[in-house]
């Protein structure tokens, strides 16, 4: 149970900017506020659904990846990828890092599917390992419930996922091959969760 809260509350992150060779900027639409150009925007989440990724693309030497391009892309709230099978995704999209491999994903919280609500990111860049920031994922109404537990469970799991941490941990998955379950699971015993 503690181990799938963990796979659940791992939520991946990657996101990008404007390449170089792009013209001229676009002009902020008036009465908006302008949007930097690593920031994508994934449909119209209704108030209070909306879900934010944040983070930067690091190269294996430490220094922030610019101008790569992600690809990223989840389920709408119902659980679907596509309204027909092997149709296009409903919720998806691509950016570009910024000059300091930052991205930003605004979009509206993921539904179940393949046991939880994540989101997909693919990098295009073989020389990439991402950081992932870690977010939990939960219904507002469920998380209200039992705020005090979760907080509890959140702060325990966080407290020792620094970027060294969690650089071994991806490296476990992305390098080594091990099943995120399993490099979950170890985790979870490492800090005496299970």
């Amino acid at each position: 149970m503690v181990a799938k809260a963990l796979i659940l509350a791992l939520a991946l992150t990657a996101s990008l900017t404007r390449p170089a060779s792009t013209p001229e900027p676009k002009k902020p639409i008036p009465g908006r506020a302008a949007t930097p150009s690593w920031t994508l925007r994934i449909g119209s989440p209704p108030a209070g659904a909306k879900y934010v990724i944040e983070g930067r693309v690091i190269g294996t030497d430490g220094r922030p990846r610019r101008n790569l391009r992600v690809h990223t892309h989840h389920t709408d709230a119902a659980g679907n990828y596509s309204a027909m099978p092997n149709g296009p995704f409903l919720r998806a999209g691509e950016l570009r890092t910024s000059v300091l491999g930052q991205y930003r994903v605004e979009t509206e919280l993921p539904g179940m599917a393949e046991g939880n609500p994540h989101v997909h990111f693919l990098v295009e860049d073989p020389g990439v390992m991402i950081l992932y920031n870690l977010s939990f994922t939960f219904q507002n109404e469920v998380y209200t419930e039992n705020a005090d537990v979760y907080d509890e469970l959140a702060a325990t799991i966080f407290e020792g996922l620094d970027e060294a941490k969690m650089a071994e941990l991806n490296a476990q998955v992305d390098v080594d091959g091990q099943p995120v379950e399993q490099v979950a699971e170890g985790y979870l015993e490492e800090i005496g969760m299970l």
